[in-house]
């Protein structure tokens, strides 16, 4: 948006000027970076505060923390926003309480809708933080279930994962991965 509006202004000027010269080339790439950082930083920050500080998060307060969770989310999904993803990460890795919780049900929201492109995530980032928030989020799921139900609530979750492994494009890393995640999955962690 900023960016369409500082062309659309480059072009009023430089239309409304007698002169006919060509583009500073420079200053082009200067719209590009500034938008680069524009991009960078709204992921991490809302009205200016850093979401991925504990007084941040603090100073959001519940509501429109999960509004900006939310739109993190959907900038990762809908467009592939890697720098949505590691602000999540960067969050997660400070959280505790009911933020760790949002981020959970995030983690299981983004699994189910790009779970190739998690797992890679989780798997080449070092302070990744987003496996346990994973895996938090499945067992929270799962802990409404009790006896037999909790059972077979349990196998269909490891299942839905352990399908992942079908995938031939993976590596020996990223299957370790997908059966680990299955393997942890207990949610009497949380009973």
């Amino acid at each position: 948006m900023k960016k369409t509006i500082i062309i659309f202004w480059a072009f009023y000027f430089l239309g409304s000027c007698n002169h006919h010269h060509q583009v500073d080339q420079k200053a082009v790439n200067k719209i590009d970076t500034v938008d680069t950082i524009l991009e960078k930083s709204m992921t991490r920050t809302f009205n200016n505060i850093d979401i991925t500080t504990i007084s941040g998060i603090s100073a959001l307060g519940d509501k429109e923390f999960m509004a900006r969770l939310e739109k993190l989310k959907i900038a990762y999904i809908e467009e592939d926003n890697r720098h949505s993803l590691d602000t999540i990460n960067s969050i997660a890795c400070i959280s505790d309480g009911y933020v760790s919780t949002d981020i959970s049900v995030t983690c299981v929201a983004i699994f189910e809708l790009k779970p190739i492109d998690f797992i890679l995530y989780i798997t080449t980032k070092t302070d990744n933080c987003l496996y346990k928030a994973l895996l938090n989020g499945f067992n929270a799921e799962l802990v409404v279930y009790e006896g037999e139900e909790r059972e077979v609530e349990i196998k269909m979750c490891k299942q839905k994962i352990i399908n992942l492994l079908k995938t031939s494009s993976l590596t020996k890393e990223q299957k370790y991965q997908i059966e680990k995640l299955a393997a942890d999955i207990d949610p009497s962690v949380f009973d």
